[in-house]
């Protein structure tokens, strides 16, 4: 167990779910790198906003409103798909993504990232059809 916990903090691989290694963590970790990055700039708004001290946080307050975060997500994504693209032309299998294997895989869960999907799935849509 001990070695699985080292893969997963980026000795060679990441758990996945069921505690199997996954044998690409370029993928992971440029996903969990655009999250994070999304998270913390809607943070930091809320943290302006809120008049707290910004010096708390090593990036710079300029920095951070001229769009580093945006920026980070970008290049993060990049490499998200870029990854994913090396697992695609290696013809590594892809887990299925039916609502049923993730209903299956992930009980409980599904319905949440359903409605997520959905909702983005929708706003961005009607971004195309009016931006304003």
């Amino acid at each position: 167990h001990k070695a699985q916990l080292q893969q997963a903090r980026g000795g060679g691989g990441h758990l996945r779910p069921h505690g199997d290694v996954d044998p690409v963590p370029g993928v992971i970790n440029a996903a969990s790198d655009c999250l994070s990055s999304a998270v913390y700039q809607l943070y930091r708004h809320l943290y302006r906003a809120a008049g707290a001290n910004e010096a708390y946080f090593s990036l710079d307050p300029a920095a951070c409103t001229m769009g580093i975060a945006g920026a980070d997500m970008k290049l993060s994504e990049a490499k998200y798909a870029r990854a994913l693209r090396g697992q695609a032309a290696q013809k590594a299998e892809f887990p299925s993504l039916s609502s049923q294997a993730l209903a299956d895989a992930y009980p409980g869960r599904c319905q949440g990232l359903t409605q997520v999907l959905s909702a983005a799935d929708a706003r961005l849509s009607g971004l195309t059809e009016d931006p304003l």
